[in-house]
């Protein structure tokens, strides 16, 4: 009897160990992780720190981009045609200093049966006081000149000087 109780305490004192062990195991990888994660806090806040204390430093610069095709045009109507539009497109284009600019080209606009137009408005909500868009659909016709319109075509249109429309929006002036 006494044998059975020392092979059971035994096994107890075992049990108890490679608890203890493992809970160790445990707290030693859980402290190493925490250490880890404070480290890399620390050189973070040192490097926002740095930025914030050296405002000389320079900071990147994002330089805008102008797309390789366009697909929309916006500029004012200088001639209307039973079928076309010669319109004055704002064109625009990078500088070399990273500015954008925009250039004065003449276009004509072909229309035809497939062309939607449509004019835009703004409206005030009632309920919260805010500025909407509103389109609404318009008429070849309703086109005059001196108009601010924005032509929109299936294909690029960067390059080229006469295209067909497959809408046109009636801009509104502010």
């Amino acid at each position: 009897m006494l044998n059975e109780k020392n092979g059971i305490d035994k096994i107890k004192v075992a049990v108890t160990l490679v608890v203890v062990g493992v809970l160790a195991v445990i707290l030693i990888l859980l402290a190493r992780s925490i250490w880890s994660l404070n480290e890399t806090l620390q050189k973070n806040t040192a490097v926002i720190n740095t930025a914030k204390e050296a405002p000389g430093l320079p900071k990147p610069v994002i330089k805008p981009s102008i797309p390789d095709v366009l697909f929309n045009l916006s500029g004012l109507i200088k001639e209307h045609g039973g079928s076309f539009l010669m319109m004055e497109a704002d064109i625009p284009s990078m500088l070399e200093s990273g500015q954008v600019a925009r250039e004065k080209e003449i276009r004509r606009v072909l229309v035809n049966t497939e062309t939607k137009v449509s004019r835009l408005n703004i409206i005030t909500d009632q309920q919260t006081k805010k500025q909407l868009i509103q389109e609404v659909a318009a008429v070849f016709k309703d086109l005059k000149v001196g108009d601010l319109i924005e032509v929109i075509a299936k294909d690029d249109i960067s390059q080229a000087y006469e295209f067909t429309a497959s809408q046109i929006r009636l801009l509104p002036t502010m």
